[in-house]
């Protein structure tokens, strides 16, 4: 490749890289505050061992995008897996 054309595949770069980085940046701090207080709510209800309302929460910040795909399938499997052992406990009284 010529110089000229490394040059402009460079400057094209370069701007779309500034373009992607100023527009993340106006949100992040909101988004971020946004999502420490979704993980928050979460903790409180795990440590009050509510888990409809881990269940509840967490389907709610997954649709809104406060919560990764991975993060929100932890929570639910283990607020799912504590509801089957509390269910099944109750059944053997």
């Amino acid at each position: 490749m010529s110089k000229n054309i490394l040059r402009r595949i460079a400057v094209v770069m370069m701007v779309a890289g500034f373009i992607i980085l100023s527009g993340c940046g106006s949100n992040s701090k909101e988004q971020e505050r946004q999502r420490r207080e979704a993980e928050d709510m979460v903790y409180a209800a795990y440590i009050a061992k509510d888990y409809p309302r881990i269940i509840e929460l967490v389907d709610s910040f997954k649709t809104l995008g406060c919560f990764s795909e991975g993060k929100a399938c932890y929570w639910l499997g283990y607020a799912y897996d504590r509801l089957m052992k509390t269910s099944a406990n109750i059944r053997s009284l």
